[in-house]
C-alpha cells in the first residue's frame, strides 16, 4: 500500500520548516546586534590556533572547525578569549600577530574574531533556508497550478 503525500501534509512541514529555520536565524541575527550594541573594538593579541575536527559518517571526510585564540586588556585585566574563525584567517594569521577584534562590553570573554566569517555563514544559512523553503512549496505549489488547470 502507497502512501500518497496530501497537501495538507506539506502545509504542515512548511510552517514547522519555517519555525526551525527562523528560530537559527533568530539567534545568529541576536548575536550580530549584540556586537554592534555593545561590542567594543580593539586590538588583540593571537595567543594561538587549534582545530576541532567532527567524524561524518563514512565515507565523508571529518568536518574540521578553526579557532583563534586572542588576548587583550580590559579595565586593566588580562583578557583570553577563543572564537570560531575562517581557515582562510587560520591559515594566514601567526601568533604573536596583533589583530582586530570585537568584544561584548558585559562579557569579554566573547569575542567575534574573523567578522568575515560570521557574515559569510550567516548568508549561507540564508541560502540554504530558501532553498529548503523551495523545495517545500514548490511540490505544493504545482500541485495546486495542476488541478486549477485540470479543471478548466
Amino acid at each position: 500500500m502507497s502512501q500518497v503525500k496530501r497537501p495538507w501534509e506539506l502545509l504542515f512541514a512548511v510552517p514547522v520548516l519555517a519555525l526551525v529555520l527562523g528560530a537559527i536565524l533568530w539567534t545568529s541575527v541576536d548575536r550580530g546586534v549584540a556586537f554592534e550594541a555593545d561590542g567594543i573594538r580593539t586590538e588583540a593579541t593571537l595567543a594561538g590556533r587549534y582545530t576541532r575536527s567532527f567524524s561524518q559518517s563514512h565515507p565523508k571526510p571529518d568536518v574540521t572547525h578553526y579557532y583563534a585564540v586572542v588576548r587583550f586588556d580590559h579595565d586593566g585585566t588580562e583578557v583570553e578569549a577563543d572564537a570560531e574563525v575562517s581557515y582562510g584567517f587560520y591559515r594566514t594569521v601567526q601568533p604573536g600577530q596583533v589583530v582586530p577584534v570585537t568584544f561584548l562590553s558585559d562579557d569579554p570573554q566573547t569575542v567575534r574574531i574573523d567578522e568575515g566569517f560570521e557574515m559569510s555563514l550567516l548568508i549561507k544559512f540564508v541560502l540554504i533556508a530558501l532553498f529548503l523553503v523551495a523545495c517545500a512549496t514548490v511540490p505544493f505549489a504545482y500541485g495546486v497550478w495542476k488541478r486549477r488547470g485540470s479543471r478548466g
